[in-house]
């Protein structure tokens, strides 16, 4: 599981303006003595108020608005097929179907950018940038948000202005950004009336707390941690969290509410106070559930592992990852990211190409006239440019595929120092946390298996500990057989390695324990996995000359393999180094001085659990 994201609240501009009756605008929507444009637009406004509270719903108004809609002159119907698509965009992204969103919002720009409209502009560029802040693509979500940001000073809307500086603020804190983050934050109190728009006002405290949270976190994993610090960040955190919620409350807002509660549950969860985190998570869960909302119920369930799993209550735990692992791959899976970047590529190939349909009727004669001609051989001087054109375009994807794949091997640095000198050189790190795991019996349940089951056992096993890795930014540096190797503090080093480790060695326990229930109902055999962990100092650089790898050595390694094959199935076993620095945040069972083949004795301990505060 990854980390609940930054308070991504959808707030735009035209929800803050549409708060009149609900009744109101869906009896105007169905007066059929009004003209149409007049119920068009009370059918909109319908829509816009329900797509945060019933996006089922709200697409249902959207679908009245169209049938109308197409009762219209192409003219003078254009803003209201604009306002209507980009609705649509703002609600399947709340549904988390991104690729669906990504469409309509693209189209509703399109048309903004032909009905030359600023308003219309800068609100789709907000909503696109919340597509890709959503699918964690920072950059170009930052990207967009700047352009609407950009757009709105020059409008000089307040409300508009404000609703890109929170914008902005997610994607800074997002990005670990923090001090940056509060700056955007503030700024758009500035700009905000509370009792005009009392939404943004929420917003703003809202997201002002999630910050002071992530600042907490990051300050109880420092070695030299200051418990006063800590408790302040949190403080603050819970208040303006609290000042958020009571508003969305009173005016109503469940979805907003859903996100104030579970930022709420992280604050009590990293203050070790899981009953009340757990109580507030599960009021999270029941409201996105209900409202069907999977983004939120999906960070509802991580909030409600972590909470359960602190306090004991394994099988509830185990009840919510799985539920977790069920609606991830549901609305995040790789034919949805390869859908929007194809999107993309379209989008903007229209955009530059075609003015409107017309034209793009005639080019398409033009281009099936030039096919046919290719047909029967006349390869003019235009058709030789087609085809150096495509040449390099050719080349083009084929460098950006090489890029991904060197990526998917070396870490980024790594690979830029490779590209730019045709080496790297290796590098000493002074303290970075090894993980070592390997599978029980391995050998015995791989003859009951056939090839292809085993490998396919494996590649779930590993696929699922890749995620892991990347959730917590640890490296994955080799699997050879059975066994997995990881370590966190590099390529860029951290003081927060220890912790990190620790904390997906944990994950990796609950997941390899889902994936045994799973294969017990199956009637099947499954694996058992054994963890160690150690830290110190070690080399990191690559080797190799055809087939590059990323690898460390030293003692360091040597030590932490040995601490997996002494340690026991389901249990994490740490070395006197690792325990020392996560001892402040962790419970350990000592297990003396063991003996450690070819290491002499090592002091040992077994992983219990997070330290509860009073």
């Amino acid at each position: 599981m990854k980390n609940i994201p930054l308070l991504i609240l959808f707030l735009f501009v035209f929800q803050a303006k549409a708060q009149n009756n609900l009744k109101d605008h869906i009896k105007a929507g169905n007066n059929t003595s009004l003209n149409l444009k007049s119920r068009i637009e009370s059918f909109h406004k319908a829509a816009d108020i329900l797509t945060n509270t019933n996006p089922d719903s709200a697409l249902i108004m959207l679908e009245e608005s169209s049938a109308l809609i197409r009762k219209m002159t192409t003219v003078d119907s254009l803003d209201q097929v604009e306002l209507n698509k980009l609705t649509r965009a703002r609600t399947y992204l709340i549904q988390g179907l991104y690729p669906k969103a990504l469409e309509y919002a693209q189209q509703a720009l399109k048309i903004s950018e032909q009905l030359k409209d600023k308003n219309l502009i800068a609100d789709c560029y907000s909503v696109i940038g919340q597509i890709y802040e959503r699918q964690e693509n920072n950059v170009k979500a930052e990207e967009y948000h700047k352009k609407a940001l950009k757009i709105n000073r020059v409008i000089g809307d307040s409300v508009r202005v404000a609703t890109s500086l929170s914008l902005l603020g997610n994607i800074y804190g997002a990005t670990k950004r923090h001090i940056e983050s509060l700056q955007f934050y503030n700024e758009s109190l500035k700009f905000i009336n509370p009792d005009k728009n009392p939404v943004q006002a929420a917003v703003a405290y809202g997201n002002i707390g999630y910050v002071y949270y992530e600042l907490g976190t990051i300050e109880s994993k420092r070695e030299n941690i200051n418990k006063l610090v800590v408790s302040s960040y949190f403080e603050k955190s819970l208040a303006s969290t609290d000042s958020a919620f009571t508003i969305f409350k009173k005016i109503g807002n469940k979805r907003f509410q859903i996100i104030a509660s579970l930022n709420k549950g992280l604050v009590y969860n990293e203050s070790g106070d899981y009953a009340t985190a757990k109580k507030w998570c599960q009021s999270a869960y029941d409201a996105a559930a209900e409202l069907k909302i999977p983004p939120l119920r999906s960070d509802a369930c991580d909030c409600l592992y972590k909470s359960n799993k602190a306090m004991g209550n394994m099988e509830e735990a185990l009840q919510y990852f799985e539920i977790y692992k069920q609606i991830s791959d549901s609305i995040k899976n790789t034919d949805n990211e390869r859908s929007m970047v194809e999107k993309e590529l379209n989008f903007n190939y229209e955009k530059e190409k075609l003015s409107d349909s017309l034209q793009y009727a005639q080019k398409e004669a033009i281009a099936d006239s030039q096919i046919q001609k290719q047909r029967i051989g006349l390869i003019s001087a235009a058709g030789i440019v087609v085809l150096i054109v495509l040449l390099l375009v050719v080349m083009i994807k084929g460098k950006k595929r090489s890029d991904e794949l060197l990526l998917n091997i070396l870490p980024f640095d790594t690979a830029q120092e490779l590209k730019k000198k045709g080496k790297a050189e290796t590098k000493n790190f002074d303290s970075v946390t090894v993980l070592f795991t390997d599978f029980k019996g391995f050998t015995t349940i791989s003859e009951m298996l056939s090839p292809k089951e085993l490998v396919t056992e494996i590649d779930t096993c590993f696929k699922g500990i890749d995620k892991i890795m990347g959730k917590y930014n640890i490296e994955k540096i080799k699997t050879i057989g059975d066994a997995y190797m990881a370590a966190g503090g590099l390529p860029t080093t951290n003081t927060t390695h220890p912790i990190d480790v620790v904390m997906a060695a944990e994950e990796i326990i609950l997941f390899m324990e889902s994936l045994k229930q799973e294969r017990i109902k199956n009637n099947k055999p499954f694996f058992e996995i054994r963890i160690g962990i150690h830290t110190g100092p070690v080399i990191a650089g690559i080797v190799g000359i055809k087939k590059f790898s990323y690898d460390i050595w030293g003692d360091t390694v040597n030590t932490a393999s040995r601490l997996e094959s002494s340690g026991e199935v389901n249990k994490i076993n740490l070395s006197g180094a690792t325990y020392d620095l996560i001892k402040d945040q962790y419970q350990c069972e000592h297990r003396g001085k063991i003996e450690a083949k070819n290491k002499g004795k090592i002091d040992m301990y077994f992983l219990v659990g997070k330290i509860q505060h009073a």
